[in-house]
């Protein structure tokens, strides 16, 4: 079966690199470059025209990923959806990013913010290992902050399934 596999926010197919998918053809998808104001529903149509739907095949998506995978989900028809450390609907959505909806946090990112920020990133990460916190320190150097912004404001105010 082909997996094709979205990482969270801010990160790209590298986060699956240490997982053995066994027989499985896997496909890291990395994050397109999207237009301010898009939605999950906009990066899931972009998205789905990178899936062979002539073959039988699985979404798998981390966080914001699992998301996406979702709304994917209604246009390719995969055979099973996995989301792993993400939510299912607004039902799910952990209350400081309900209250965040609305408040266009995304715009108080900057440069110094992420760069202050990033020993509390890591922590909430739970990030243990030198390994670890240097993939997570190569994601946020190769995801440029514009479109950091973008993933945020769509994951806090897109419409789509998650979003009606």
């Amino acid at each position: 079966m082909h997996l094709y596999l979205l990482p969270g926010l801010g990160a790209d197919g590298r986060l699956y690199d240490r997982i053995d998918f066994g027989a499985h053809t896997a496909h890291r998808i990395d994050w397109p470059v999207m237009p301010e104001g898009s939605s999950l529903r906009d990066y899931a149509e972009v998205l789905a025209r990178r899936v062979d739907t002539t073959q039988p095949h699985a979404l798998i998506g981390v966080s914001m990923g699992g998301m996406v995978a979702q709304e994917m989900a209604l246009i390719t028809k995969p055979a099973r959806t996995i989301i792993i450390s993400s939510w299912k609907g607004p039902h799910e959505m952990p209350m400081p990013i309900k209250l965040l909806r609305g408040t266009h946090a995304e715009k108080l990112l900057t440069p110094a913010f992420i760069k202050h920020g990033l020993p509390i990133m890591r922590w909430q990460m739970g990030l243990e290992t030198a390994e670890d916190t240097a993939l997570f320190d190569a994601f946020i150097a190769a995801t440029p902050l514009e479109q950091v912004r973008v993933q945020i404001a769509a994951l806090l105010g897109g419409s789509g399934l998650l979003h009606p």
